[in-house]
């Protein structure tokens, strides 16, 4: 690990901890615990198994933006590396640390790494641009939100997200780009190649048919709205009087809050965040910040699991290095 790594991981650590101090200063655990005690685990767990079929639905959407570079990665091999890089994402700085985890583990199977950059970017793209759409649909059928400004900056974002989709996918963008970079020698050769490679594989994607783009969006959408059903659950296990459709919008800023790389998983800055959000609507403090625990607890068990893929595969891996060597020293003795 780097100097970098090591200070950033140590920020990390430093913003979650300050967080949680101002957060349990203003509202003590002794509020929050009984709260969290009174969650029903069936609901909880039901919540919690949710997030493993949006791990898999992902996987299907991550299948159809590699189709577009004829790589067939198997649905079971992309859930494997994401959850993954989920467990890096948890411990390491920030969601790229996820994000290059899943490219390398990838590239190793497909070796087409310039391919695999690109459908991972644009698998983030879309999976935030559902997210963001689902929430705005969300907080206008609120009606009037008591907290009417994070609804428009969800539209803002949504807008933008929307564009750059838009963009990205038509082919003019890329091939633009390809004839700049083949004119630009003041560019590097092994940038402007490496360059040209990324502009090639953006390319690609302006083969996309109508029932590529309806399936790679509905997938995202079922699975967003799993994952709203799952924050009702978690709600709901709490006994909060909280509806589908309030958290439906509220549930789009708190993935946005999580990748923010500030914080463990989000901890401290997600519970302030919904403690304040969900005021106005007859929530108190306490319930919002154990809800908000409950959302941490979810996520670590999917982590767990990766993590626990992840030394899986490394005993597998060193297992198989020591038969190979084995088999090399039999065959020289």
């Amino acid at each position: 690990m780097t100097k970098l790594a090591a200070v950033k991981i140590a920020l990390k650590l430093a913003v979650t901890a300050l967080a949680l101090y101002l957060v349990f200063r203003l509202i003590p655990p002794a509020e929050v615990l009984p709260a969290l005690r009174r969650t029903d685990p069936v609901l909880f767990g039901a919540g919690t198994a949710l997030l493993f079929v949006m791990r898999w639905l992902a996987a299907l959407r991550t299948r159809a933006v590699l189709r577009a570079h004829s790589i067939g990665l198997p649905v079971a091999k992309i859930m494997e590396i994401s959850l993954s890089a989920a467990f890096y994402a948890f411990i390491l700085p920030g969601n790229l640390a996820g994000g290059a985890v899943r490219w390398y583990r990838m590239n190793q199977s497909a070796k087409r790494p310039a391919e695999i950059l690109t459908a991972i970017a644009l698998d983030r793209l879309v999976d935030t641009l559902v997210v963001v759409v689902l929430g705005v649909g969300f907080w206008l059928a609120q009606g009037q939100s008591e907290i009417g400004d994070v609804g428009w900056a969800l539209l803002g974002m949504a807008f933008a997200l929307t564009t750059s989709y838009v963009l990205a996918l038509n082919g003019r963008l890329a091939s633009r780009a390809a004839t700049y970079l083949g004119r630009a020698r003041v560019i590097p050769e092994f940038s402007r190649t490496r360059l040209l490679k990324l502009a090639d594989a953006v390319y690609q994607y302006r083969d996309l048919s109508f029932r590529d783009h309806a399936r790679i969006l509905g997938v995202s959408v079922l699975k967003d709205l799993l994952g709203i059903v799952g924050l009702v659950l978690y709600a709901h296990s709490l006994s909060l009087a909280v509806g589908f459709v309030l958290l439906g919008w509220l549930r789009s800023f708190i993935v946005l809050i999580s990748l923010l790389p500030i914080a463990l998983g989000g901890l401290g800055v997600r519970e302030a965040s919904l403690a304040l959000l969900l005021q106005p609507y007859g929530v108190d403090a306490a319930s919002a910040v154990a809800l908000s625990l409950l959302v941490f607890l979810g996520n670590l068990a999917l982590s767990l699991a990766g993590g626990l893929l992840e030394i899986r595969r490394l005993f597998l891996a060193r297992n198989n290095d020591h038969g190979t060597r084995e088999r090399t020293h039999n065959t020289i003795d």
